[in-house]
């Protein structure tokens, strides 16, 4: 048999007991093999979209506008373009007993990075 035998009467996953015959744990109903419909299952689901949660929202559309108001700034040279300050935020990204992901961003040119403290 190519599909999965389900009982025509109430829908229960039926036993395979014998090598001809199935039989349903729920009615007991029992039949041969050859008796069951051929017809194929389809099964759809649907579902609402979910928020965000808050981490990933502040991410997106972070506090003070473009965001960088809610950044703290350090000296810190821009690998790129020299400039003498970063923006920097941190996060725990990986395990809790490991360290947190500190993220750069240069206000003059926009390059960023993150580096695991």
């Amino acid at each position: 048999m190519a599909s999965v035998p389900f009982c025509p009467r109430c829908g229960t996953l039926l036993d395979l007991m014998d090598s001809d015959s199935a039989t349903c744990s729920g009615c007991k109903f029992s039949c041969r093999y050859e008796d069951l419909s051929t017809a194929v299952l389809a099964c759809e689901t649907h579902s609402k979209q979910r928020e965000l949660p808050l981490w990933q929202r502040s991410l997106l559309a972070p506090a003070g506008g473009d965001g960088k108001a809610a950044r703290a700034l350090v000296d810190e040279p821009c690998p790129k373009c020299a400039h003498s300050q970063m923006f920097f935020y941190t996060m725990q990204m990986r395990s809790a007993d490991e360290g947190q992901t500190v993220f750069f961003e240069c206000p003059k040119c926009g390059h960023n990075y993150s580096v695991n403290a």
